[in-house]
């Protein structure tokens, strides 16, 4: 299975509440210090907290870490410094799910009636992709795939479609 996509299955799965590079773990607990983000080697040792606010949707991009938090997308270094904001919605719009392909941050908004964007990392060029309520997902050879449910037929479903909707 492809890396990437067995990537976007297991933070899909897990919540995106962790993600790894070559010797950290990237990682918050929900159910613990409000879902702080913190690191910690692969060997278990050395725990570090990085960010003091609650987080979800970690993705680590480009020696970056990127991650949600209500309203926001931010990317923090993997020491955590530098914190930018990368979008506020402003609108009350809720990210729940996000991940990351070829420069592009692609995230889905309130559920149940979301829709699905893209956004450049650097924060411009936001683009709506999808109305169909996505949930769970993942991109594979330049498609995104996801569950959703298109309200205009009320059908629901695993959908494919191109990276620019």
């Amino acid at each position: 299975m492809n890396e990437f996509f067995y990537k976007g299955l297991a933070n899909s799965f897990n919540g995106a509440y962790l993600d790894q590079d070559s010797e950290w773990i990237y990682y918050c607990n929900p159910l613990d210090d409000n879902a702080i983000l913190y690191k910690i080697k692969k060997d278990m040792t050395d725990k570090i907290k990085l960010y003091n606010k609650k987080v979800s949707n970690i993705t680590i991009y480009n020696d970056f870490i990127y991650f949600s938090q209500d309203t926001s997308i931010f990317k923090i270094n993997k020491d955590g410094c530098s914190l930018q904001e990368i979008i506020n919605t402003n609108i009350g719009e809720t990210i729940y799910e996000m991940c990351i392909y070829n420069d592009y941050i692609y995230y889905t908004d309130d559920l149940p009636y979301g829709s699905l964007y893209k956004i450049k990392i650097d924060g411009s060029n936001k683009i709506k992709v999808s109305n169909n309520s996505p949930m769970y997902l993942n991109i594979y050879n330049n498609y995104i795939y996801y569950a959703g449910q298109d309200y205009t037929d009320d059908s629901t479903g695993i959908y494919k479609i191109d990276l620019n909707g």
